[in-house]
């Protein structure tokens, strides 16, 4: 099942009118989302000039006058505001915001428990202005006997109910889990994690995912469907020794995610359009910022390290 999931879209697009006229401004901006050969060419810069230098040559020229941070927080606030313009429904925000409000409230949770203001470590991209909640999810970070992964699972089970009614973004939410999972699992059984408590919602029940961990992990893939038997074959040597494995094993997993929301391009209009590309966007933004503090932040230098870093 899971392997026509991702190789196929099985539930109908729409073709909601609403969005007919930001989907052709959506097509035209498409052709600018960068490429692979854009991120060779800034994973070789050798300074921070070189790299600004790159991105003037893409759409991230508008942000021309700021440091390679601020081009970034820039986009963020352009892919932001183009989302919730063009969003025609407060339900859709909240679901493509989640990630953000996730953040928000597990720093929220941990400011309580130092008695300390951690506003500086919040978001502005999520639905719920911080620390400005509604009282029901405020209660649930208050809860002293909610885990942070708990009230992980409690907010994307509330999310996943709204989707209900967006079914491209349900049948994403549900892959996100399997993503999710697997990279738990994963880490769960190379370094003999306490179990964890998987996200709900996927393809792979966490009462299948539990059963594999006792496994040596040579035995994950022939317990898996393709394509994801294929990308832990390829991962889990470089998990076993060391070497990067978990990076490479992200990107893989990733890349399918990002395919599945390319499917959205055989709507000619609707919200899946939308939400597609704001959430491509998104990793696109995610991308420059991993190379940017990887290579002058923490000084990788190895190209193939950064390579992995990079999720299209």
């Amino acid at each position: 099942m899971l392997e026509t999931t991702y190789r196929e879209i099985k539930t109908p697009l729409t073709e909601d009118p609403n969005y007919g006229f930001v989907s052709g401004r959506i097509r035209f901006r498409e052709k600018f989302l960068l490429r692979e050969r854009d991120y060779e060419g800034l994973i070789q810069a050798t300074s921070e000039k070189d790299f600004l230098s790159l991105l003037s040559n893409t759409p991230y020229a508008q942000f021309k006058g700021k440091d390679p941070l601020g081009v970034i927080q820039a986009a963020e606030w352009e892919n932001h505001l183009f989302l919730k313009e063009y969003a025609h429904s407060l339900d859709l925000l909240k679901i493509l915001l989640f990630p953000f409000d996730l953040h928000n409230l597990k720093i929220y949770r941990k400011g309580l428990k130092l008695r300390k203001d951690l506003s500086l470590f919040s978001s502005p991209f999520g639905y719920f202005s911080y620390p400005n909640f509604p009282s029901e999810i405020a209660q649930l970070a208050q809860n002293p006997s909610l885990s942070d992964d708990q009230l992980e699972v409690e907010l994307f089970s509330r999310i996943y109910s709204l989707a209900q009614k967006f079914p491209f973004l349900a049948q994403y939410l549900s892959l996100l889990a399997d993503v999710s999972n697997l990279l738990t699992l994963l880490r769960v059984m190379r370094f003999a994690l306490s179990p964890f408590q998987f996200l709900p919602h996927g393809y792979f029940t966490e009462k299948f995912l539990s059963s594999l961990t006792p496994l040596p992990l040579r035995e994950l893939p022939e317990r898996f469907p393709s394509p994801i038997s294929e990308i832990l074959k390829e991962a889990i040597p470089f998990i076993s020794e060391g070497d990067f494995g978990f990076l490479r094993l992200e990107k893989r997993l990733y890349h399918l995610l990002l395919s599945f929301l390319r499917t959205a391009g055989q709507s000619l209009f609707g919200y899946e359009v939308l939400s597609a590309y704001y959430l491509l966007k998104r990793q696109e933004i995610e991308n420059l910022r991993r190379i940017y503090l990887s290579r002058f932040f923490y000084q990788i230098t190895n190209l193939t390290i950064l390579k992995e870093l990079i999720i299209v």
